[in-house]
């Protein structure tokens, strides 16, 4: 939750329209795999409200 919270507080303060957002798999951004089916994760939904794409990284690929 810290860190949707985080790209809300980053949206309202920037005066320009953030592109793609690049984040690992980590659980603050992404669900788990068995997860995977269940509601969309609240950094998502963030990103989805706000008109932003979220992309996540490979595995092993900073």
């Amino acid at each position: 939750m810290a860190a949707a919270q985080f790209l809300r507080n980053l949206i309202a303060a920037l005066p320009y329209r953030l592109h793609p957002v690049l984040t690992d798999k980590g659980v603050q951004f992404a669900n788990r795999q068995q997860d995977r089916h269940a509601m969309a994760h609240i950094f998502d939904r963030a990103c989805r409200e706000n008109d932003i794409e979220h992309r996540l990284t490979k595995t092993n690929h900073p």
